[in-house]
């Protein structure tokens, strides 16, 4: 899709990990969230700095993927 639509628009994307819209003791959010490097779930305000990385990146950065997902994608 990038490159369908260049050159003048940027296609990107956020890929979240665990991201619970509440506090939760659910076993498989928190064994997710234990599984992460970072030993956490992520939080909405986490996943929405990805965004905000992509409104404010210059029109060079062009499809890319951000894994906001506190490193479970390494697995």
């Amino acid at each position: 899709l990038a490159k369908a639509l260049a050159p003048g628009i940027t296609v990107n994307s956020v890929a979240p990990g665990v991201v619970p819209f509440e506090e939760s003791e659910d076993p498989r959010i928190v064994a997710m969230a234990a599984a992460t490097p970072a030993g956490r779930a992520g939080t909405g305000e986490e996943i929405a700095e990805g965004v905000v990385y992509f409104l404010k990146a210059s029109g060079f950065v062009t499809g890319q993927v951000l894994q906001v997902d506190g490193g479970l994608g390494l697995r």
